[in-house]
């Protein structure tokens, strides 16, 4: 399930009111899905490749036909990751989403981190079986930024 479902909607429904959504529909096809990047913090249990925490920011994605969260440590700066993909399951004998999504997370993700590290959040990605597209808030976030999630 999508980490905030009512932002999401919220996005939306300016995407449609701007006519975005309508092309990308008349182009490649009606949404099947979406997926919603956000930060989130590493679990204890996950080994992270270095020491110090530097650059180092922790992502979560999460979709409206999953109910596992998938999530990852990068280094925004060099554009590494620095931990393996760890899941958390949203609801009891939820099924981890296919290799194919964990390659989508990813390469969305490095697609909006900019040259400099800087990155906007959340980003709101809206799938289909041929084509996606993502937005992202336009001003990235300073590093030490804090999040208000009830927006």
């Amino acid at each position: 399930m999508l980490k905030n479902p009512e932002l999401f909607k919220s996005v939306e429904t300016g995407l449609r009111s701007m006519g975005t959504i309508r092309v990308f529909e008349e182009e490649h096809g009606k949404i099947l899905g979406r997926a919603m990047i956000t930060l989130t913090d590493i679990p204890e249990s996950v080994e992270v490749k270095r020491t110090d925490r530097e650059n180092l920011t922790a992502f979560e994605i999460t979709f409206d036909f999953c109910n596992v969260a998938l999530g990852i440590a990068v280094d925004t700066r060099k554009k590494t990751l620095e931990t393996s993909v760890w899941g958390r399951y949203q609801a009891p004998n939820a099924q981890r989403p296919s290799e194919e999504w964990v390659k989508f997370f990813i390469r969305t993700l490095f697609e909006n981190i900019g040259d400099d590290g800087a990155f906007g959040i959340p980003m709101y990605s809206f799938v289909n079986d041929t084509a996606d597209f993502t937005a992202v808030p336009t001003a990235p976030l300073p590093k030490d930024a804090v999040l208000n999630e009830e927006l």
